[in-house]
């Protein structure tokens, strides 16, 4: 399982998780929106 690293409370989280268990931030939300921003900069190279 993969982890990744909450950026509000800084703890590892598993990819998978829709919030952080933590903290309770929207984890999902947060790694969907930056996998758009990585699409739409490949998109305008």
């Amino acid at each position: 399982m993969k982890y990744v690293i909450c950026p509000q409370c800084e703890s590892e989280v598993p990819e998978t998780a829709i919030t952080c268990p933590f903290c309770k931030f929207g984890i999902l939300v947060y790694l969907e929106e930056q996998k758009e921003a990585k699409e739409q900069e490949k998109e305008k190279q």
